[in-house]
């Protein structure tokens, strides 16, 4: 499925190189998830992650960040400790999503199963805020105390809020009133900062 992703976007771009300009894998990740069929709870879960790849959609994907100008849909960045992206959309009150993933350096090494210790190198943070700045959306976010196994935490459906602990962030919001948002993306440090 992905390498229909490559082979569309190689044809739909003809003249990009293909070693300088191909998708990072982290891109073509964050494309995987952002267009997967979502099953089970709603969000991400233990039981079945982000859903079911659908190479369908993330063709389309492809397909349109093609009609709409190289990067409209699909940003590749890099960001420096502290440094904060952002760029405004038009949401005609349909859903929408924004995801972002990164490939991140080893943490530290840790002997426990499940650590609940934030050890990403590269800490992203993503969020939307409306035009107004009065409405905030954060992305989703699983319960991470795994210690005791517990089936209750583990078919707990994701809630919204801060999250230092995976190199995958998705907002998503069902029905918002039409108008402007604003989309941010910062990098807010890490266990030693660096850059990605």
């Amino acid at each position: 499925g992905i390498g229909l992703c490559q082979e569309r976007r190689a044809q739909l771009f003809p003249s990009l190189e293909a070693e300088s300009d191909d998708l990072l894998n982290s891109s073509l990740k964050a494309i995987s998830i952002h267009t997967a069929d979502d099953v089970h709870n709603v969000g991400p879960d233990f039981l079945t992650g982000w859903g079911l790849f659908n190479a369908v959609s993330a063709v389309e994907l492809i397909e349109l960040d093609a009609q709409h100008g190289r990067g409209t849909h699909i940003k590749e960045l890099e960001l420096s400790v502290g440094e904060t992206h952002s760029w405004t959309v038009y949401l005609d009150g349909s859903e929408f999503k924004a995801t972002i993933a990164w490939s991140d350096l080893p943490g530290d090494f840790t002997e426990y199963v499940d650590d609940e210790t934030p050890m990403l190198v590269n800490n992203l943070d993503l969020w939307v805020e409306n035009e107004a700045g009065t409405q905030f959306f954060e992305p989703w976010v699983l319960d991470p105390d795994l210690s005791l196994e517990r089936e209750s935490v583990r078919n707990t459906p994701a809630t919204t809020g801060y999250d230092d602990i995976n190199n995958v962030e998705q907002v998503e919001i069902s029905n918002p009133a039409p108008g402007y948002y604003k989309i941010f993306v910062s990098h807010a440090g890490g266990t030693s900062g660096g850059q990605t």
